[in-house]
């Protein structure tokens, strides 16, 4: 197959993976209660899912770097097939939770694969390419809630996860289809042991001890994570001590969600013109003044506007970091890499709500302000230790596994 013909398949994949993904996660909660499930019951069902991603981030991303992506994006799709077989015969919540395991196995090997095989597709103007897949990541967990809640109206829980696992399962058979026609080279270096796995993780922990363009790139994600976990999860009781409506709040939600959309194929433009450190200073600088300006604002069109700049930042981020991370990671360690990157995302992301709740309890606007700092960290870092320019693709003149574990022994 030739290349084009690939990418709309694969990109197709991903559109209908995430309709069926995000039609039914964000409606779980009301699902759960359906089931008889309890407050507390609820909490400790999202609490445990949490952990769990934290485990299998690095795992999934690791096991597609060793048998092949293309091989990963189909073992996950066909997990995540599961998921749905699991919850539509589930008699109760623990069964539900069973399934969602599922997805999130699922979900750990398809979510740093793809971004590892775009990097492996595309050779020139790659933050287009990254910045296309992040736009149609957006569209799609922006339009699939609307498709859930709609479903639900009309025919109830059955008829949502009926659709949602139709939507997912076809996404899984072209997945399958690819790995078919398409010859994959990017796994079978290696077999998939714990010695493998302890090698993999040790000539990354190489990289980051280097102090060179990685160990800023997990530098900066601290910040910025340190800035949107305290921001986004005390944004809507800020807002509504302001005085905003929930209708409100909600509009300022979707505009956020539509410029970071936007702000995805900007970052990809910038990257392939003037390089990766211009699009991730922005985005840090501009999150930090856009947080500065929400918490001083007293009306719905400066809480409005300054979000949205938030939003735009995210995308600004994640399509520039997709970028970097497929220059400067060996090839052979793409997925572990793209991995572990999420699992710093999760291990920020538990302690910030409790640092968040307390800063609250002192002053509403406390949390708005370690976050502002914070990002501005993250663009000051940037600006000092990133290379300015096109960063050249080095993953294929880094060592290998063998030379990395050495080093670090």
């Amino acid at each position: 197959m030739k290349k084009p013909a690939i990418l709309i398949l694969f990109y197709l994949a991903i559109v209908l993976a995430n309709l069926g993904a995000f039609a039914f996660i964000p409606l779980l909660p009301l699902f759960l209660v359906e089931q008889q499930a309890g407050i507390a019951q609820v909490g400790a069902f999202f609490s445990f899912l949490a952990f769990a991603r934290l485990i299998l981030g690095l795992t999934g991303g690791w096991l597609a770097d060793t048998v092949g992506h293309l091989r990963g994006l189909a073992l996950g799709s066909l997990t995540g097939v599961f998921c749905f077989v699991v919850i539509l015969l589930s008699p109760s919540w623990g069964w539900t939770l069973a399934g969602m395991v599922l997805i999130y196995i699922a979900s750990s090997l398809t979510t740093p694969t793809q971004s590892a095989f775009i990097a492996g597709m595309v050779d020139e103007n790659r933050g287009k390419a990254f910045g296309l897949m992040n736009t149609i990541y957006g569209v799609a967990q922006t339009a699939a809630p609307a498709l859930g809640g709609w479903l639900v109206t009309q025919g109830g829980f059955e008829l949502l996860f009926w659709t949602a696992g139709t939507l997912y399962t076809s996404a899984a058979v072209i997945r399958y289809f690819l790995l078919r026609r398409v010859a994959d080279t990017s796994g079978g270096r290696e077999r998939a042991t714990l010695g493998s796995f302890r090698s993999s993780l040790a000539g990354m922990w190489t990289l980051i001890l280097a102090g060179g363009v990685i160990a800023t790139m997990l530098a900066l994600d601290g910040f910025d994570d340190t800035a949107r976990i305290l921001a986004e999860v005390y944004q809507p009781l800020f807002l509504a001590g302001a005085g905003i409506s929930i209708f409100q709040i909600g509009i300022i939600g979707a505009l956020s969600a539509a410029a970071a959309t936007l702000g995805n194929p900007l970052s990809g433009w910038l990257v392939d013109r003037w390089g990766e450190k211009v699009p991730l200073v922005l985005a840090a600088l501009g999150t930090g003044i856009a947080v500065a300006v929400f918490v001083l604002s007293r009306s719905f069109v400066g809480f409005a506007a300054s979000w949205t700049l938030i939003g735009l930042g995210s995308g600004l981020k994640t399509t520039a970091f997709d970028s970097l991370i497929s220059k400067v990671v060996p090839k052979q360690r793409r997925g572990l890499a793209y991995g572990l990157f999420s699992t710093a995302q999760g291990l920020f992301s538990l302690p910030m709500p409790i640092l968040g709740a307390w800063l609250y309890g002192y002053h509403v606007r406390s949390p708005f302000y370690v976050a502002a700092l914070a990002s501005l960290l993250g663009a000051w870092l940037v600006w000092q230790k990133l290379p300015g320019g096109k960063i050249a693709d080095t993953s294929d003149e880094l060592p290998h596994s063998g030379a990395l574990e050495g080093a670090s022994a």
